[in-house]
């Protein structure tokens, strides 16, 4: 029997977030975006997200889960998470491919965070950093689905390199 194959890629996003009070907080969020069967991605254009999320007016570090949804039209991120307090979230971004500016359109996202009574709690905008291109690029597979299970240790792996670096960046100072 043939495995079936799926699509899998990694982004980072970062932007700041105003919150209804008027404070803004920076966000990054880091996914594993997968697709275990491709004629599921090409019927539906359905991807699975796996990341984590930071934004520290709300959280330190969060796992997300959730879907990203690919049209002609718009890219449609959405990433639950819980805050420090217990309480569920919703990161929704909305990127819209334009022909007329390729680039901007798809390194850059509207975004708004929300409760669970799908109340606003945060608007702002998140980057996809063109430098990081090659890196996602060298990521992106078209893989058997029996693979895919392996891709959520990649998303550990980011986290525990971003904070070794982080830790290094500490000590040189």
């Amino acid at each position: 029997m043939i495995p079936r194959a799926g699509v899998s890629f990694v982004e980072t996003m970062r932007g700041a977030l105003e919150s209804e009070d008027g404070q803004s907080s920076s966000v990054d969020l880091e996914v594993v975006a997968s697709a275990v069967s491709l004629r599921e991605f090409r019927r539906n254009g359905g991807v699975e997200l796996r990341g984590l999320l930071h934004a520290p007016r709300w959280v330190d570090e969060a796992p997300v889960v959730g879907s990203l949804r690919i049209t002609a039209r718009a890219l449609v991120y959405q990433a639950r998470f819980r805050d420090r307090t217990g309480a569920r979230l919703v990161l929704e971004g909305r990127k819209r491919p334009s022909v007329l500016a390729p680039l901007r359109s798809m390194t850059q996202m509207a975004a708004e965070l929300r409760d669970a009574d799908s109340h606003l709690v945060g608007r702002g905008t998140m980057r996809f950093d063109l430098s990081e291109l090659p890196s996602i690029l060298s990521w992106m597979s078209w893989i058997p689905s029996s693979v895919h299970a392996r891709r959520d240790l990649d998303v550990r792996r980011l986290a525990c390199e971003r904070r070794r670096l982080e830790s290094f960046d500490r000590s040189a100072s």
